[in-house]
């Protein structure tokens, strides 16, 4: 994944290292309307295709990010069986 861009959606709004972190307050759109993506890649400047969002809740996170065009990665930490095809699938986030 080292050519995709990192999206951060957080509780405050500031930038770290460079990539945008968005306030779903600030922004009036929370998970899991994929717009608050769309925003994240407009202020990161970056097209969905080229950015990846992780999180531990596979519907509001890994597929919500990919139906607003990222790439979904789910966060399976518990090892749960549940396999979703178009979302990719870590335990750890060593695994990035």
């Amino acid at each position: 994944f080292s050519n995709i861009m990192p999206l951060r959606l957080i509780t405050h709004t500031y930038t770290c290292n460079n990539h945008p972190l968005i306030q779903s307050e600030n922004v009036g759109i929370s998970k899991p309307d994929p717009q608050i993506f769309m925003h994240a890649c407009k202020a990161a400047t970056q097209l969905p295709s080229d950015c990846f969002y992780v999180g531990d809740n596979l519907e509001t996170d890994a597929l919500t990010a990919g139906d607003a065009g990222h790439t979904g990665i789910w966060l399976n930490r518990q090892g749960l069986n549940y396999k979703q095809n178009d979302v990719r699938e870590i335990s750890t986030l060593d695994a990035l």
